[in-house]
């Protein structure tokens, strides 16, 4: 709990926790974040309510697996935005800023790089099959699975970004990987 320190530089160190499992930064005087807190990954709690926090680094959206993320009593540049369109809510303040991740072509690789877990991943046994059938994915998972490759080639990639234009249902993305081969 760094709470309540009047701290205005995100401490470097801290990304360097990777079994951090609770960060409290609220009510500190924190003018921005390092994008290296994506390394944070196993954060189950982040508190930075209360700071002088004007952007948030995109790659706050890699922390999928957090359960509480508080950003409240900012001066955040993306306040209309997030009033726009609603987002008070964790999972779609992490999904606003993911969709944003897919925007930029210098981070769009950390979705790809990301482990599985049950916010990303969903396998289910299903009844006359003897192995898990995946029933949820991000669209990034998919297209891992789909390729069976661990880094995408260009032209997957390309096929990636046409479906970052818009949400696409599922059968609409294997439709345009069939396209391919």
């Amino acid at each position: 709990n760094l709470s309540h320190n009047k701290i205005k530089i995100f401490p470097d160190f801290i990304t360097t926790m990777g079994s951090l499992r609770h960060l409290d930064l609220s009510h500190n005087q924190l003018a921005s974040l390092s994008s290296q807190i994506r390394s944070l990954t196993r954060l189950k709690t982040l508190k930075l309510d209360n700071n002088c926090l004007e952007d948030i680094p995109y790659e706050l959206g890699l922390l999928i697996t957090t359960d509480e993320l508080t950003i409240h009593e900012n001066p955040l540049s993306l306040k209309p935005i997030i009033h726009k369109k609603k987002l008070y809510e964790r999972r779609k303040i992490l999904l606003f800023l993911r969709n944003c991740m897919r925007g930029q072509q210098n981070l769009r690789m950390y979705l790809f790089m990301e482990k599985d877990n049950d916010r990303n991943t969903r396998w289910e046994m299903v009844e006359g099959e003897s192995k898990p059938i995946l029933t949820g994915a991000t669209v990034e998972k998919i297209v891992l699975y789909l390729t069976q490759v661990a880094v995408p080639d260009p032209t997957t990639l390309r096929c990636v970004e046409n479906c970052y234009c818009y949400f696409i249902p599922p059968e609409e993305l294997l439709r345009l990987f069939m396209l391919r081969y």
